[in-house]
């Protein structure tokens, strides 16, 4: 991951001379790859009574994002991810990101005459995680699913290679509630384009 990081920021690095990007009007989407962190508090049985075992799976995913912009530099998103099934940290369960939704005010701050831009999300976002172990006497279906809603945030920069299009890298914080914190470090592409005009 290390290593695809550092060759994206070289790459990105070569897209800051292109032409002058228009980062504040239309519609934008895109699609990227983040390594998900999650920490996960599942309910048990123990030797001494109920428990608390804690998972951190983490988790390859795919996040696709489409937003609009509402004003200059101001813009309302959305995600809308899933992940492959990877095996647990402790390797006694399989986990999935299932479902990972979520709603965002983006403000953007331009740089480099509009070659890169540094942008903030702030919303609310819900994740469904599945894990699946074989069954026992605790868990007769073998599976739990752990749901969570809350806050979110994340921050990043885009680098444009033409006015339309660019890569960007982001960090965000999905959830960061009690059974279930869940993060992750993306690197994609983000199309933008302008709706036709129907009157």
């Amino acid at each position: 991951m290390k290593k695809t990081i550092s060759l994206l920021i070289l790459i990105l690095g070569l897209f800051s001379a292109q032409t002058q990007a228009d980062i504040s009007s239309g519609t934008y989407w895109g699609l990227g790859y983040s390594k998900t962190d999650t920490d996960l508090a599942i309910a048990s049985i123990g030797a001494n009574g109920p428990t608390t075992i804690n998972e951190k799976p983490s988790l390859d995913s795919f996040i696709f994002r489409g937003g609009y912009y509402l004003a200059d530099y101001l813009a309302v998103e959305f995600h809308l991810g899933t992940s492959l099934s990877e095996e647990s940290q402790t390797g006694a369960r399989r986990a999935k990101a299932k479902s990972i939704i979520g709603a965002f005010v983006r403000g953007n701050l331009p740089l480099h005459q509009q070659n890169a831009n540094l942008y903030i999300l702030l919303g609310g976002s819900r994740a469904e995680i599945k894990l699946e172990e074989p069954p026992s006497a605790t868990n007769l279906s073998g599976v739990t699913t752990i749901t969570g809603t809350g806050f979110s945030y994340a921050f990043g920069i885009e680098l444009y290679a033409t006015p339309s299009t660019a890569m960007n890298i982001e960090y965000t914080r999905y959830l960061s509630e009690d059974d279930a914190t869940i993060n992750s470090l993306s690197i994609g592409f983000i199309k933008h384009f302008s709706l036709p005009t129907l009157f």
